[in-house]
């Protein structure tokens, strides 16, 4: 009887021990073990970088006034915490008078594009997709899934945000939704030297509750001094108007430079350049 009860106890504990592990619904471990699963920009010691960018409309535009030059009129200057500055690049071309006017638009254009793309780059490759998450953030383990709802305060207006990661640390899909606007942004990702790192996202985009557009992003990245940069960035857009046709549209980024020193950053004094703080 004594044997049957050893046994029976030895039967017991391998029994329990041989049970898979349950979940921890920690939101603090998940943090921890996710954050280092991804690759991006400010997990390394980089304070600063710029480049120059444009598209294919303007360069297009550019060489038919019979000008093959200026064909990047623009800089980005991007320092660490999400500050980044636009500084109008200067060429003779803008001295004339009779194109000067259209020039600026066709610029101002050129800068619109380029800074929705660089929205979603600064929020899937230039911070983590934890980083932006507050203390106060409504945190739900569920079965396969981490549901993290916040909201996100820009001076008066506001917009709730909601994200779904898989319980490995993967992100399924980003949700930010204002007064009239809905966005949902699937990001891809492909493992990369032990990282997580994103090759491009696609987007769906409401008004009032009905689909009005969907766009899908995939970038070329390239390895410039240990750190993985877009080069290029080719943006399909589908419209709910037109559902037959697609527009594409190309983002150019070169000659990337990194950590100037503050003092030799071009500060914006003219309506020519624009500050975005993040």
């Amino acid at each position: 009887m004594k044997l049957f009860m050893i046994l029976w106890l030895i039967f017991l504990l391998f029994l329990v021990n041989g049970l898979p592990a349950q979940p921890v619904d920690s939101w603090p471990e998940f943090q921890k073990k996710t954050r280092g699963l991804y690759y991006f920009l400010e997990s390394g010691t980089l304070q600063n970088f710029s480049c120059l960018f444009s598209t294919d409309s303007y360069i297009g535009f550019i060489e038919n006034l019979g000008d093959s030059t200026y064909t990047y009129p623009l800089k980005l200057i991007w320092i660490r915490e999400g500050k980044i500055y636009y500084l109008l690049q200067p060429s003779e071309i803008l001295n004339d008078p009779a194109q000067r006017t259209q020039l600026l638009e066709k610029i101002q254009l050129t800068k619109n594009q380029f800074h929705g793309f660089y929205l979603d780059w600064f929020s899937f490759l230039i911070i983590s997709p934890l980083d932006d998450i507050p203390a106060a953030a409504s945190i739900n383990f569920k079965g396969d899934t981490v549901d993290v709802h916040y909201t996100n305060q820009e001076g008066s207006s506001a917009a709730a945000v909601r994200k779904v990661f898989l319980r490995s640390g993967r992100l399924l899909w980003v949700e930010v939704e204002s007064a009239t606007e809905r966005v949902i942004n699937y990001p891809h990702y492909q493992e990369a030297e032990g990282k997580w790192i994103c090759l491009g996202w696609d987007s769906q985009i409401y008004v009032n509750q009905i689909i009005t557009s969907g766009l899908s992003t995939r970038l070329e990245l390239t390895r410039i001094q240990n750190l993985w940069l877009p080069i290029r960035a080719d943006i399909i857009v589908q419209t709910a108007e037109k559902p037959d046709q697609k527009f594409r549209s190309i983002i150019f980024l070169k000659e990337y430079e990194f950590d100037l020193p503050l003092q030799e950053l071009p500060q914006p004094t003219t309506a020519d350049s624009t500050k975005k703080n993040q």
